[in-house]
């Protein structure tokens, strides 16, 4: 995992790991909305 970021700056990394938050929240607030609910395997339940 180290080596993967290790050519990104701290600065860089901080903002993306704001920015993926951010997606993250809008998914999780999309899916609050949303009437349909998935189980582990993707299928309907609702």
């Amino acid at each position: 995992m180290e080596k993967l970021f290790s050519n990104l700056s701290e600065d860089e990394l901080k903002r993306q790991i704001a920015e993926n938050s951010r997606a993250i929240d809008q998914l999780l607030k999309e899916l609050k909305d949303s009437p349909v609910l998935l189980t582990s395997e993707g299928r309907d339940i609702l």
